[in-house]
């Protein structure tokens, strides 16, 4: 593969270009074949999942989630800068 970058790269812009735009045609294919093809699927609708029965946590738990993993990082990197190394633990002085 690094071979084959190196090639193109040495044949100039504009083979460059030109295969940067297929193989992004050649990738959004699939994605495209889905979407197309999606809606008629037979049966799709026919069975739909059953909605949860467990406990929901909403708005509020999802708020509360959100908070409790934003909270920690940015106390814990400046534990790290006052202490001056990576791991966060206090340089010893001799």
């Amino acid at each position: 593969m690094v071979v084959t970058c190196v090639a193109l790269n040495l044949a100039g812009i504009r083979v460059v270009g030109l295969t940067s735009v297929w193989l992004f045609f050649l990738l959004s294919l699939p994605f495209a074949l889905i979407v197309l093809l999606s809606p008629v699927k037979t049966g799709a609708y026919a069975d739909p999942h059953a909605v949860s029965t467990g406990a929901s946590v909403g708005l509020l738990g999802a708020v509360l989630v959100a908070m409790w993993n934003y909270m920690g990082w940015d106390n814990r990197f400046d534990d790290c800068a006052r202490s001056g190394t990576a791991a966060g633990k206090p340089i010893r002085e001799r």
